[in-house]
């Protein structure tokens, strides 16, 4: 199951690596924070960049919440869990699996691609075709 961590704004990459670093390999499939990629033109040039999906979050993949929680307090900077009242919740399964089938085995979202007819977005290409 997906759980989600509250992190400071910025420096979600790094804490993902520090979580990396500190958390017991046992208690997690994966610590990732999701990405996307889009175009943006410099000087008439279309470039491609990455981009924080969730500013201020990174994502837990584990069976083991409550040891997670316990071995966030080792950390330094800002790692708060997510929580519903006191207790850390994962993702609702459906919100796991749409972001599973939008995001690459990278977590990247990737771009895609598409037109604008009357006023409707039809998605050719990507992760986003037929949604």
């Amino acid at each position: 199951m997906w759980y989600v961590i509250q992190v400071a704004t910025g420096e979600e990459i790094r804490t993902c690596e520090r979580c990396k670093k500190i958390l017991l390999t046992t208690l997690f499939c994966d610590v990732f924070v999701p990405l996307y990629a889009r175009q943006k033109k410099y000087q008439g040039v279309w470039k491609e960049e990455c981009k924080v999906l969730f500013p201020g979050y990174l994502f837990v993949d584990t069976d083991e919440p409550e040891l997670v929680e316990k071995e966030l307090m080792k950390l330094t900077c800002m790692a708060k869990p997510v929580c519903i009242g006191s207790a850390f919740v994962p993702l609702e399964v459906d919100e796991q699996e749409m972001l599973e089938q939008l995001l690459d085995a990278n977590f990247m979202l990737q771009t895609s691609k598409g037109y604008i007819v009357d006023g409707t977005l039809l998605v050719t290409q990507g992760p986003l075709q037929g949604m």
